[in-house]
């Protein structure tokens, strides 16, 4: 199924359907849009030492490839 309003072009990947105890129902719909780069990055031209990978994680934020670490604050 393809999600077409706003702009939006994504395709649904999941839903989620809430109901809370006050009679609300919530509805979470998780989309996938590929998105065209408004000019195409050329990632030879950048130099290693500013290029970083980030590790999402639960225990912390994240924990970046020069070792630094944020702590996650929902994680207490």
């Amino acid at each position: 199924m393809r999600f077409r309003e706003n702009g939006l072009k994504g395709k649904i990947k999941s839903t989620t359907i809430t109901y809370h105890s006050s009679g609300q129902y919530y509805v979470s719909l998780k989309l996938e849009e590929i998105v065209d780069l408004v000019t195409p990055l050329d990632f030879s031209l950048i130099p290693n030492d500013q290029i970083i990978g980030l590790d999402l994680g639960l225990n912390h934020f994240y924990i970046d490839s020069n070792g630094k670490k944020v702590d996650n604050s929902l994680s207490t």
